[in-house]
């Protein structure tokens, strides 16, 4: 058979597209390992050779395309992914081929993909924040949250927990979720040490609730759950095999129930070191991965004004986040970590303006402790050049302002895009499974902090 020269331009620069695509798929795709790469273009080696030969003996069939072009141009770009997705009209037969032989689906026609989790807390009190959220820069919604009676393992019914998890607004977002691959869990919390213990020594009610979560989680067609047991000090023994035991039947009825489900849990930053609730090497293995709550360092209670979530500064502080990281990891696998981060910080009325100030009593006289969320501490008036400063220990900012009406000095320590860049750097120089956000919506419609999370976990 004669092909003529259009014809085979035409094969060739296809054979190129192709060629092109798989390159592209063995450079850029993350988990391949080098070796198992090598075994695939070996592999694929007799097969290119045949593709070569159709291409001469069938050049007149083929169509050309943008050579060497495996993402679509800009116009036709809706979004950043999060996963992988099966765009069957733009695959060739050669790209749904390689597909099943490295066995994940072709890349969607999204420029960019998360490389690392990327875990955010929607609290029900956010909800009017949902039309902020950048979904495709989210690996994980998880809803905050649904409390348990227990006395009877169930959850409550009644009044915004429950109502907004039940409400249009959620299931909308869902619906939103699914299409982008961007799971959503159900966080299930207990606080306060009596009703823990109550509930854990409670066979029943332990079973209600597994039963309760896996029927929530299908219903709304969720992807998993969020434990968050909140409980202070130093538990006993059978209190911490207790809780070892119900997230062991809680990940397997979930895992069992719904396919490709994912279970974590959400700890205390000392829970590697200290004897907590959290058993974090036992239950670690049930679970797919630990959420470290990586912030309330300094808190409302403390005495001094102070980082809420330090990156360093042991050597000051006592503790800081690479010290709780060096010791979750002795204990669990990198991919089973994700380093919570706040998007918050603390206002406390203080003595005087030097950093770290010694905290006044509240009272009508000086005032209260307020929460800043990121929001209202990029916004503040009070922050400029003049008065904001860096804590070089911990790696954070603070600002000191004079309170007019109260006539004291007030103090905040929070976060803004440098700290958090700064921790992006560590958590991906650990290597381990990504980041997590207490909490979204507390950055309101500002749009940085978004801008920093695709510069430091997305890819091409």
């Amino acid at each position: 058979m004669i092909t003529s020269k259009k014809s085979l331009d035409n094969g060739i620069a296809f054979l190129a597209e192709q060629a092109g695509y798989f390159v592209h798929l063995l450079k850029e795709f993350p988990i391949l390992e080098k070796g198992r790469k090598i075994k695939i273009i070996s592999g694929f080696s007799f097969f290119l050779i045949l593709l070569i030969a159709l291409v001469i003996n069938l050049g007149p069939s083929f169509k050309t395309r943008a050579p060497f072009s495996p993402i679509p141009p800009l116009e036709d770009v809706e979004v950043a992914i999060t996963h992988l997705k099966d765009p069957l009209e733009q695959r060739s037969p050669f790209q749904n081929l390689l597909g099943k032989v490295l066995s994940f689906k072709v890349l969607n026609n999204r420029p960019k993909r998360l490389q690392y989790e990327v875990f955010g807390y929607l609290p029900y009190w956010n909800f009017d924040k949902i039309p902020l959220l950048h979904l495709d820069l989210l690996s994980t919604i998880a809803y905050f949250a649904l409390e348990i009676d227990p006395i009877s393992g169930e959850f409550l019914k009644t009044g915004a927990y429950w109502n907004n998890w039940n409400s249009p607004e959620m299931a909308g977002l869902i619906e939103r979720a699914n299409k982008s691959r961007t799971d959503i869990l159900v966080t299930v919390k207990l606080f306060e040490n009596g009703p823990i213990e109550q509930f854990l020594y409670c066979g029943k009610c332990r079973d209600k609730t597994i039963a309760e979560t896996v029927k929530e989680i299908k219903e709304k067609k969720a992807q998993g759950v969020n434990v968050d047991f909140e409980y202070l000090g130093t538990p006993e023994g059978e209190v911490v095999i207790r809780f070892a035991q119900f997230m062991r039947d809680l990940a397997d009825a979930v895992h069992k129930e719904i396919p490709n489900s994912k279970v974590s849990m959400a700890t205390y930053a000392t829970s590697a070191r200290e004897e907590r609730i959290h058993h974090v090497e036992l239950v670690g293995q049930f679970i797919d991965y630990v959420f470290i709550m990586g912030y309330d360092f300094f808190r409302p209670s403390s005495t001094n004004a102070g980082p809420v979530s330090p990156l360093t500064g042991v050597e000051k502080y006592g503790f800081d986040l690479r010290t709780s990281v060096e010791d979750f990891l002795k204990k669990i696998p990198a991919e089973k970590i994700v380093l919570g981060v706040p998007y918050y910080g603390y206002d406390w009325p203080v003595e005087g303006r030097t950093p770290n100030s010694k905290v006044l009593e509240y009272n009508d006289t000086n005032g209260t402790i307020g929460v800043s969320y990121y929001y209202n501490s990029a916004n503040d008036p009070n922050v400029n050049l003049n008065s904001t400063a860096w804590d070089f220990d911990a790696q954070v900012p603070f600002y000191s302002y004079y309170d007019q009406e109260k006539k004291i000095w007030r103090q905040v320590y929070y976060e803004n895009a440098r700290s958090l860049g700064m921790k992006y750097d560590y958590i991906k120089s650990k290597k381990i499974r990504g980041v997590g956000i207490w909490a979204l919506g507390f950055d309101g419609d500002r749009p940085e902090l978004w801008d920093l999370l695709e510069q430091k976990f997305t890819k091409l």
